[in-house]
């Protein structure tokens, strides 16, 4: 069981010093960003990517090699846009 959620911030300061209570504070800080913004981009973006994007063929479990292929039309295509 992880007591590190349990601990004030005082309590982690006196045990692990300053440093170690702004590196829990700053994974506290990563953990909310995550919950906060992945959950709800998630449930967005999923279904969107399902109804929007590319469905697979007839049979789902094949994946073609041109699905994630990068062909030389597509690198011109970015290498002029670039100048």
């Amino acid at each position: 069981r992880t007591t590190a959620f349990f601990l004030s911030l005082d309590q982690i300061q006196d045990f692990a010093g300053l440093d170690g209570a702004l590196l829990v504070e700053f994974c506290h800080l990563g953990m909310r960003i995550c919950l906060y913004l992945g959950v709800p981009l998630a449930m967005l973006c999923l279904p969107a990517y399902y109804w929007l994007g590319k469905h697979p063929g007839q049979d789902e479990s094949q994946c073609s090699r041109t699905d994630v292929a990068i062909t030389s039309r597509d690198l011109d295509h970015w290498m002029e846009k670039m100048r």
